[in-house]
């Protein structure tokens, strides 16, 4: 195929500022913008939570010190009368029961149902919080495992340490500082397998607003559809290439553009840039599809927003919005943001191109046959 008008429209765009502005500096210059206020907000930010210590002894106030000692959370310990009226009242996001007995099913290496948790529907940061109350049980479990094992093995020899479970007990402790000597990366067969590169458990929110930006800038470029639909594509009906070579090369000078501008994000974000390469195909494909259906610019404009937005917040862009609920947790997995977020593995991905050209041979059928 000859790509003359790929590149001539290329170079066309690459004269223009304010394409430039868009491609480039609105998705990485909003995003590290935003991405900035956010993060320092939830540093700010804390959530509230209460614990209920039924059981007094020394591991559960040790849970509640290290809880205490967590910067983004704020901690009551409040009696079970108390803790209702909080929730109720969404004083608290949660609130942790640590029932009588903990402390004792603790040293008989058991933990199951050691902690009741209370929410709401309401309730945002709770497995958040939940992830760290259960790797705390998890470590004064295993630090009990351990403790437990050398005493054993003391005792098959015959010797005699009165304090050797302490001593145990302390120094398996001190193993889990600054981390853990092993640690579990889940990952998706076939699919992305890099590390994660941060410790915090609380939202991260630059690759979701790069998608958001980056989906709208995609949407804002190709609006070139609606605007040239009426005017050049019945001309160009009549020419040897024809409308369909005319809208896939012009639709991929802006798709190169976008791929240089992900190319810049992945450096910045240090993001995989396969996903944000087929995170942008996916938004180019959808930006087009929404205007081969619409005719006029300002309905485009409209439609555009809408789409983007209501992706972005069910795609989870603003906000982890998998902790709502499990319902929403498998439907935001239908949105492109998964792609960057979790990995897919290779069978996704190649069913993710394959619809995204089932699409793209939708939306040059419809744009054929408006002409």
């Amino acid at each position: 195929m000859n790509v003359g008008i790929l590149w001539r429209k290329l170079i066309q765009l690459l004269q223009h500022p304010i394409t430039i502005f868009l491609v480039f500096m609105l998705p990485i210059g909003a995003t590290l913008g935003v991405g900035q206020v956010v993060e320092k907000g939830q540093k700010e930010l804390a959530v509230p939570i209460a614990i209920i210590d039924e059981d007094q002894t020394e591991f559960s106030r040790l849970i509640a010190v290290r809880l205490q000692n967590q910067s983004n959370i704020e901690l009551q310990e409040v009696t079970n009368s108390r803790a209702e009226k909080l929730l109720l009242r969404n004083e608290v996001d949660s609130v942790f029961k640590i029932k009588e007995g903990f402390q004792k099913k603790l040293l008989q290496e058991k933990r199951e149902n050691a902690i009741e948790v209370w929410v709401t529907p309401s309730s945002l940061a709770v497995g958040i919080v939940q992830e760290l109350v259960a790797s705390e049980v998890i470590r004064l479990t295993s630090n009990t495992m351990a403790a437990n094992q050398v005493e054993k093995l003391y005792q098959q020899k015959g010797e005699s340490n009165p304090n050797i479970w302490d001593k145990a007990f302390t120094y398996t402790d001190t193993q889990w500082n600054p981390e853990p000597l092993m640690t579990i990366a889940y990952v998706q067969s076939g699919g992305n397998h890099d590390a994660p590169k941060s410790e915090s458990n609380f939202f991260e929110p630059y690759i979701g607003l790069w998608a958001f930006f980056t989906m709208l800038a995609c949407f804002i470029t190709m609006d070139w559809i609606v605007k040239e639909r009426d005017v050049l594509f019945s001309r160009l009906k009549t020419t040897y290439r024809g409308v369909t070579a005319y809208v896939i090369q012009t639709s991929g000078s802006y798709f190169l553009l976008h791929m240089l501008q992900a190319v810049l994000a992945s450096i910045i974000l240090e993001a995989n840039l396969s996903s944000m390469l087929l995170f942008v195909f996916i938004s180019i494909t959808l930006s087009t599809l929404t205007a081969s259906y619409v005719k006029k610019v300002n309905s485009y404009y409209i439609a555009s927003s809408l789409v983007v937005l209501s992706i972005g917040i069910l795609g989870g862009s603003f906000f982890p919005i998998q902790e709502l609920s499990r319902e929403v947790a498998t439907i935001s997995v239908l949105f492109p943001q998964t792609i960057l977020t979790e990995g897919q593995s290779d069978i996704h991905v190649v069913l993710t191109v394959f619809v995204a050209i089932a699409v793209w041979a939708l939306c040059l059928r419809r744009l054929n046959r408006q002409t």
